[in-house]
Parts: C-alpha cells; sequence; structure tokens
C-alpha cells in the first residue's frame, strides 16, 4: 500500500512543477485569442468599407469588357463583309480572314456568356459568401478571445488555489509528522 504522504509529496512536486507551464500556456493561448480576434474584425471591416465594392466594380467591369469586345469584333466582321461585297479580292482571301473574324466574334459571344454568368455568381454567391464567412470569423474568434480571457483569470487562480491547498496539505503533515 503507498504511503499517502508520499503520493501528497509527488503531487505537490508536480504541481510546483507544472504551474509555470500551465501561466505561461494560459498568457500565450490569450494572446493568440486576442490577436486572432482583432484579425478577424480587421479583415471583416477592411471587406466592409473597401473589398465587397471593388469585387463588385471588378465584376461590373469584366462583363462590360466582354460586352464591348464583343461588339467590337461584331462591327469588324461587318465592315469585312461590306467592304468584301464592294472589293474585287480574291474568294480564298475574303474566307480566310472572314473565318477569322466569324471566330473572333463567336469567342468574344461565348465570354460576354461567360461573364454573364461569372458576374450573376460574384454578386449572388461569391460577395455574400465572403461576407458571411468573415463575420462568423469574427463571432467565433470573439468567443475564443473570452474564454481565453477567463482560463487566464480564473483558470489560474484555481490552478494557485490548488497549488496553495497542496503546499497547506503538505505543511500540516510535515507538522503532525513532526508531533
Amino acid at each position: 500500500e503507498p504511503d499517502a504522504a508520499a503520493l501528497a509529496e509527488i503531487a505537490l512536486m508536480a504541481a510546483e512543477e507544472e504551474f509555470p507551464r500551465l501561466e505561461k500556456s494560459i498568457a500565450l493561448n490569450y494572446d493568440d485569442a486576442k490577436r486572432t480576434y482583432e484579425q478577424a474584425q480587421d479583415e471583416y471591416a477592411r471587406f466592409q468599407e473597401t473589398m465587397r465594392e471593388m469585387s463588385e466594380k471588378l465584376a461590373e467591369y469584366y462583363l462590360k469588357s466582354a460586352e464591348q469586345d464583343f461588339e467590337s469584333a461584331q462591327e469588324e466582321l461587318d465592315q469585312l463583309v461590306k467592304m468584301y461585297e464592294a472589293d474585287e479580292l480574291t474568294e480564298e482571301t475574303e474566307e480566310i480572314v472572314l473565318r477569322r473574324q466569324k471566330f473572333q466574334v463567336e469567342a468574344a459571344k461565348f465570354f460576354v456568356d461567360y461573364s454573364k454568368i461569372n458576374h450573376e455568381y460574384t454578386m449572388t454567391v461569391s460577395i455574400p459568401r465572403r461576407e458571411e464567412m468573415l463575420k462568423t470569423a469574427v463571432e467565433a474568434a470573439k468567443i475564443e478571445y473570452e474564454r481565453a480571457k477567463m482560463a487566464k483569470s480564473l483558470g489560474l487562480n484555481q490552478q494557485r488555489y490548488e497549488l496553495q491547498s497542496l503546499r497547506e496539505a503538505r505543511a500540516r503533515s510535515v507538522a503532525n509528522h513532526a508531533k
């Protein structure tokens, strides 16, 4: 049967040994949670202040650019057709140039269609999801920060109290043994 005093002595030694590490660990956890919370708040604010509007403007620009490219390609094709109808150039050259330009028109039309889908997705899905993710990150970081704050005050006090209790129990044990 192990000696109760020996077990108490070991428990005290372990608590004395562990306490400084616990103290440092709680402080690091607190600092990390505080930093994460502050960064999440900053990221969300930056999104609201600049990035959301910029993302919307960029989506609008890409769509407008695609539509203008399509219109230019179509105008160029129309002009080539008019020019070749009035001109005496060889048929083969006309066919090559017209085929290339028709492909440019098709490619530009495809890019307009793609840009419309992308624009709609950006405005209705991508941007709102990003906002929701950032907002949730702020809330989650706040919870972890508050938990770390509590652990820093209550957890450390509890460990300090338990260590003090072990010290007092040992002192009583030593005093009783001396008697």
